[in-house]
């Protein structure tokens, strides 16, 4: 299984499109497959966004839109693969680079800065904004 992460560049564009107005199957079948769980660019720019989902199957009509880019996980942080060593031909385990420009475009959306609560304990959240239910994501770096 794998699930894909849509970055929306224009909100307003995207709303003005009425592709996922309240009425819109469109705004059902993205909301069903993230579990509704949207990242804003708050306070930057609320204009910019991503969500989860798990399945392209209908979502076409979004993703020829130039402020939507769909990705996957691996292209945003990397992953490991297995390949033949050329000199033994045993499979061996090499780290393939994420793409820097999905992954500048995804930090400069989700802020992981490290954060202070309320009680003076300091975290880093997570490199990732969000993973779905039961998804492995062992394999990226």
């Amino acid at each position: 299984m794998s699930f894909y992460i849509s970055i929306c560049t224009d909100l307003n564009a995207l709303i003005a499109t009425g592709l996922v107005d309240e009425e819109s199957p469109l705004r059902g079948m993205i909301d069903g497959r993230s579990g509704n769980y949207v990242c804003h660019n708050l306070p930057v720019d609320p204009t910019e966004s991503m969500i989860i989902i798990s399945s392209l199957e209908g979502l076409e009509e979004i993703e020829g839109l130039d402020y939507i880019t769909i990705t996957t996980p691996e292209a945003l942080f990397g992953y490991t693969s297995l390949v033949p060593d050329e000199t033994t031909g045993e499979l061996i385990e090499v780290d393939v680079a994420a793409d820097t420009v999905l992954r500048a475009l995804y930090d400069s959306i989700y802020d992981q800065s490290p954060v202070t609560d309320e009680f003076g304990n300091t975290h880093t959240p997570s490199r990732y904004f969000a993973s779905p239910g039961g998804y492995d994501t062992s394999h990226l770096l």
